[in-house]
């Protein structure tokens, strides 16, 4: 399977995702300030989350589809995982 998203290793710095090397865009700003949202409790925390989550995305489709390879088919684990990977390659 060929998964295309944004490549090389991604970061988190602050509510920021980017990319390590400059040869790509940033990936996005989870900032509520940019989204209106810095009114709401805990935002900034959850923010920080957030981009470390996204950072960690292309490395956790990665493993779940090479652990995706060596489990019994058929089973709610492996379906739950087939569904993520559709959810994030389709």
């Amino acid at each position: 399977m060929k998964l295309k998203h944004t490549p090389g290793n991604w970061i988190a710095v602050g509510t920021m995702v980017e990319v390590e090397n400059d040869r790509h865009a940033d990936i996005c700003d989870c900032s509520p300030n940019v989204l209106g949202q810095d009114h709401l409790k805990g935002a900034e925390e959850f923010a920080w989350a957030n981009a470390k989550l996204i950072a960690a995305a292309p490395d956790l489709l990665k493993s779940v589809v090479r652990l995706v390879a060596l489990l019994p088919e058929g089973t709610p684990e492996v379906e739950r995982a087939l569904h993520a990977i559709n959810k994030a390659t389709r």
